[in-house]
């Protein structure tokens, strides 16, 4: 005689319950989600982090321009969400 924590061999099997006799007749299948439409902005705002840090190291002209992406990143991530909100 076997316990719930024992398969049938008398292993252990750390007290998790088998399911195999669970009744799954009431699942169905997960409707179709609806995913976002790909953007550039993330990829944007990544590659302006990337040359803040970069201008950090070597010149201010590269931070100025990763400023200038990162801010552009930011702006048009925003302004792709709210759009998406406003469909």
């Amino acid at each position: 005689m076997t316990n719930g924590s024992e398969n049938n061999l008398g292993e252990s099997n750390g007290g998790v319950e088998s399911n195999r006799d669970a009744d799954y007749s009431d699942w169905h299948a997960p409707l179709p989600g609806a995913l976002p439409t790909p953007t550039v902005w993330p990829p944007v705002l990544a590659l302006g982090a990337c040359f803040l840090a970069w201008g950090i190291l070597t010149s201010w002209l590269v931070s100025a321009t990763g400023f200038v992406l990162f801010g552009a990143g930011c702006a048009g991530w925003i302004a792709e969400l709210r759009k998406g909100q406003m469909d």
